[in-house]
């Protein structure tokens, strides 16, 4: 627990500085393209070795505006939903987002409430999660029923 607790802090204390700097922003364009090109280069290297690849998008746990619920209308991440989706589609590479798995959800059912504002998380957000690509995975037959 310690090291996990030490490798949090480390974390948080890295993303303040890398946020001061604006390295952190995910809508800046240039960090996203930044990393859809190591997306990229995910993809191709798991296609040379005849593997499967599959673009999961694990949504934030912050309400709407205004609200205590989780709603693809409201998503405060969109920006970067959609252009996750849209990379996806211009790649044929298969995406999931869970996003639809805690549509209408209140974010305090599923906060794993560790330190907030720290909202990783809990067995319930994680349980629809699994259920979602238990779906989507047997639905593409990448895995069997």
């Amino acid at each position: 627990l310690a090291l996990s607790y030490g490798y949090r802090l480390w974390s948080w204390k890295a993303q303040q500085r890398m946020r001061s700097g604006g390295e952190f922003e995910s809508t800046n364009p240039q960090n996203f393209a930044f990393s859809l090109s190591r997306v990229e280069m995910l993809s191709a290297e798991c296609a040379s070795h005849g593997e499967r690849f599959v673009l999961v998008e694990l949504p934030l746990l912050e309400p709407d505006p205004g609200s205590q619920r989780i709603t693809p209308g409201g998503y405060t991440a969109r920006w970067t939903s959609e252009r996750l989706m849209s990379f996806a589609r211009e790649h044929s590479v298969p995406f999931l987002s869970f996003l639809p798995a805690i549509d209408g959800e209140g974010v305090a059912l599923l906060w794993a409430s560790i330190d907030p504002p720290d909202h990783h998380p809990n067995a319930r957000a994680h349980a629809k999660f699994g259920a979602a690509l238990a779906t989507f995975l047997a639905e593409r037959v990448i895995a069997p029923r």
